[in-house]
């Protein structure tokens, strides 16, 4: 059955992959004789980019002209003289160091934004990075085999960011209380617009409310896979080689244009690793079915990576090692 324009679906779906791994998750773990199995999916990333890896140990994998300007830091630190130092300035993108699902990204445009928005971090690093003001924003997600060295692309998406429409008669506030979105941060909406919440918009004008391309923050994802051929699989090629030790990845890109951003006119927001999910099963267009069959495939390509790895005389780390890292990852989310 095929579930479309569903308000709750982006739950369901999540839910799906999270059970459906879970299954496969043991399945592995037995096949291997390991619950660290996944580590084995990007050797240069720390757990295979599955548990508490961090963010800002990615970034020196990428080419360095395809990575925004980046600082990471904690609260401890004059936070303006080192933006000043990298010569950053606002609007900026501020993130934890570990994070999931866009927890705690926020767009931030003064110096007393980010002090109040920091307190969150609490004692951990996190990063403050340029905001790339490319207008449309992509997730590939990028598999190649260690042996053979060949490269595929199983999963390609836009995101669309969320947006109230006016009707010439509610104000800015009222739009966003009737959106029917179910995953905007209303209050976080509202807070970061609260000069224009009076504002009534004009009929059919549009306003973007957020600017952060997460599924958990209101943002659409629609399947690009149908657009996926020879052209992007060499752009995908080129990528993977220059990222040696990664070899399952999810690429968070902006660019002007797909066509920009293979002639490499893009910029990389993040790279993830073993924990990535196939995006394009957020699409209403697929049905239970496929995604059932995407995650399966999803999971066979991440086995056969790690059977590979393993031959190629990975050793993995321990079950305690592992089970230490799970409990800082889950610890970081609550």
């Amino acid at each position: 059955m095929a579930l479309r324009k569903s308000s709750d679906r982006g739950y369901w779906v999540s839910k799906l992959f999270y059970y459906q791994s879970i299954v496969y998750f043991y399945y592995n773990s037995f096949r291997f004789w390991s619950f660290t199995f996944f580590s084995a999916a990007n050797p240069a990333i720390k757990y295979g980019g599955m548990l508490d890896d961090k963010k800002s140990d990615t970034y020196r994998f990428l080419p360095d002209q395809l990575v925004p300007v980046t600082l990471v830091t904690d609260r401890s630190q004059d936070l303006l003289a080192q933006m000043s130092e990298l010569g950053l300035d606002f609007p900026i993108v501020v993130k934890p160091d570990i994070g999931f699902k866009g927890f705690l990204v926020a767009k931030l445009d003064d110096i007393e934004s980010l002090l109040q928005f920091v307190e969150g971090f609490q004692d951990q690093s996190f990063i403050i990075q340029e905001y790339v003001d490319f207008e449309r924003e992509y997730s590939i997600l990028i598999y190649r085999y260690p042996i053979s060295g060949k490269t595929y692309i199983s999963s390609f998406i836009e995101k669309s960011y969320p947006q109230v429409m006016g009707d010439g008669i509610q104000t800015l506030e009222q739009l966003i209380d009737h959106d029917d979105n179910p995953f905007i941060d209303k209050s976080w909406v509202k807070q970061k617009w609260s000069a224009d919440l009076d504002r009534i918009l004009a009929q059919s004008e549009t306003l973007r409310i957020d600017d952060i391309g997460n599924y958990s923050r209101g943002a659409k994802f629609h399947s690009l896979n149908h657009l996926l051929n020879d052209d992007y699989t060499a752009w995908a090629d080129a990528l993977m080689r220059s990222m040696e030790g990664i070899d399952f990845c999810r690429i968070d890109l902006k660019a002007s244009s797909e066509q920009a951003m293979l002639q490499n006119e893009y910029r990389i927001m993040e790279l993830n690793g073993a924990k990535s999910e196939p995006l394009h099963i957020y699409d209403p267009q697929y049905s239970f079915v496929r995604i059932v069959q995407d995650i399966h495939a999803h999971w066979v390509v991440l086995g056969a990576i790690v059977k590979e790895r393993l031959r190629l005389s990975f050793i993995l780390p321990s079950f305690k090692e592992g089970f230490k890292s799970f409990r800082i990852a889950k610890n970081i989310g609550k």
